[in-house]
């Protein structure tokens, strides 16, 4: 299941997600919406943006409701912090990739959700 704000982000995640074998996905806009349809359709893996679970409230009903799904977080440049990250594993992310940087970034700089450096 796709979480995204972005129209246009859950149609490309939706397109690459329906490529490969053996998989579905189903793109939800977030919030409510979206612990509703994880609840309707149990999915397996649930990728959502930082920007839609800013306190981690979303996750933990997440998992409150469907306890064996896989969250990952995408995780924002502005939620790249070592209270967000840690935050969001207490709930039970299982995955936490930072988002593309910013661009006001340095190049080559690593943010706390990074886990191998840029190449």
């Amino acid at each position: 299941m796709i979480v995204d704000r972005d129209p246009l982000s859950r149609l490309g995640l939706r397109s690459i997600v329906a490529e490969l074998p053996d998989t579905r996905g189903t793109a939800v806009a977030g919030g409510t919406e979206a612990a509703r349809a994880v609840i309707a359709s149990q999915p397996d893996v649930v990728q959502l943006r930082s920007n839609l679970d800013f306190d981690g409230r979303l996750t933990r009903e997440l998992l409150c409701h469907h306890p064996g799904v896989g969250v990952l977080v995408v995780v924002d440049h502005m939620h790249q912090q070592r209270w967000y990250l840690e935050m969001q594993r207490a709930a039970g992310v299982r995955g936490l990739p930072a988002a593309e940087r910013s661009p006001d970034r340095r190049p080559g700089s690593l943010s706390p959700a990074s886990t191998t450096p840029p190449p």
